[in-house]
């Protein structure tokens, strides 16, 4: 699964073959496409995996966050973690893609986004959890296609400009 992700970032999801998975995880043809039905099933669980792990690291970098400060550090640090994994920011940007055309891939996304706004709602409300939601995803884009316009101090100052608009839960 590894090796279709990888040819998912670096070609795009349509260019993912058995036999290219097979030649990137080193491993026979018939062994890359037994387990499988098809290749959007081998795509499916790759891509559902990859929502597990993204899922599993965004929520324990924002989970530990208290305060508006913790949290939108937590933020910025996701998003320079993506950042300089481009694959695996890539990623994202691909299944976003493939959710345009299949709602197999869209139900992946939603899966996505509601774990990201519920990770942020031992804080905030749902109306908040959204809107962050929003700006993270528009600095990630810019920053992935080369806008670094935006530094780490004003991501931060928006942040925390956002934040404030609601009083935090007490923890």
């Amino acid at each position: 699964m590894k090796a279709a992700l990888t040819i998912a970032a670096t070609e795009g999801i349509r260019n993912v073959t058995h036999r290219k998975v097979a030649t990137t995880a080193k491993v026979s043809l018939g062994t890359a496409s037994y387990h499988y039905e098809s290749l959007d099933d081998l795509l499916l669980e790759a891509f559902d995996r990859y929502i597990d792990d993204s899922r599993d690291r965004y929520e324990h970098g924002v989970s530990s966050a208290r305060s508006p400060e913790e949290l939108a550090d937590a933020l910025i640090e996701m998003v320079n973690r993506h950042h300089a994994n481009a694959l695996d920011a890539v990623l994202m940007y691909e299944l976003y893609a493939q959710g345009f055309r299949d709602p197999r891939y869209r139900a992946l996304i939603q899966r996505w986004s509601r774990a990201t706004k519920t990770a942020v709602e031992h804080l905030y409300s749902p109306d908040m959890a959204v809107r962050l939601e929003a700006v993270v995803e528009g600095v990630l884009f810019q920053r992935l296609l080369g806008d670094s316009s935006m530094s780490d101090r004003q991501f931060r100052d928006l942040l925390l400009c956002i934040l404030k608009e609601e009083t935090p839960r007490p923890q």
